[in-house]
């Protein structure tokens, strides 16, 4: 992974959030003071450069949301930004935020930047620093919100919500109708039922045909 990240990771790196919802998730932080965090959030990385080299800190929040997967991603995506074709020390770091005025954290900052980047399991908030005896990087990782698995049936669904709206059949006895429907159940009466029971699940009760 680190390859591939490292190659390219700069040009990845975006001045616009592409993830807002992720900030706009919130809660309280553990001391209560404001402001809030990102539900989401996992950790951070906190780095400055001493001029030979990065040292680092980290800091976790919700380590609980990131798999053995994600961690990795998190770790392979510090090592990229201070590879040394990426960010390898401070001067690199300064000269590299200085080509991007526009990621300027507000108009009258000279010194912090902001970037996003989507990774491939989370996103990545990307703070640099360009004062000297200062920390230059602050990495924080965000776990993507679960995507909604595509129903493996939607199709079996649809026809069976059409022919409900037609009222062409009791919908207790609509099994016959699906084989009929579809060749691929024709000879399997059992995958048959087994759609149509999940079918009348997805009404509250189960009993609404």
């Amino acid at each position: 992974m680190r390859k591939s990240l490292t190659a390219e990771i700069l040009k990845q790196l975006s001045v616009e959030c592409p993830f807002p919802e992720t900030f706009e998730d919130t809660e309280p932080t553990d001391d209560g003071i404001p402001p809030e965090r990102p539900r989401r959030k996992i950790m951070h990385f906190r780095a400055d450069h001493d001029g030979w080299r990065w040292y680092n800190t980290i800091w976790l929040c919700h380590d609980d949301l990131a798999t053995v997967e994600m961690k990795r991603e998190i770790d392979a995506t510090y090592d990229a930004l201070i590879a040394e074709d990426a960010l390898a020390d401070l001067p690199v770091l300064r000269a590299f935020c200085h080509t991007h005025p526009e990621a300027r954290a507000n108009e009258n900052a000279t010194d912090e930047y902001n970037f996003y980047l989507r990774g491939t399991l989370c996103d990545y908030w990307l703070r640099l620093i360009t004062r000297e005896r200062d920390y230059n990087m602050y990495l924080s990782a965000y776990a993507r919100e679960p995507e909604e698995k595509p129903n493996p049936y939607q199709k079996y669904f649809d026809y069976l919500n059409r022919l409900r709206e037609s009222g062409e059949t009791n919908m207790w006895g609509a099994v016959p109708y699906l084989q009929r429907e579809f060749p691929e159940l024709g000879f399997d009466k059992a995958h048959a039922r087994e759609i149509h029971s999940a079918w009348m699940k997805s009404f509250q009760g189960g009993t609404e045909q």
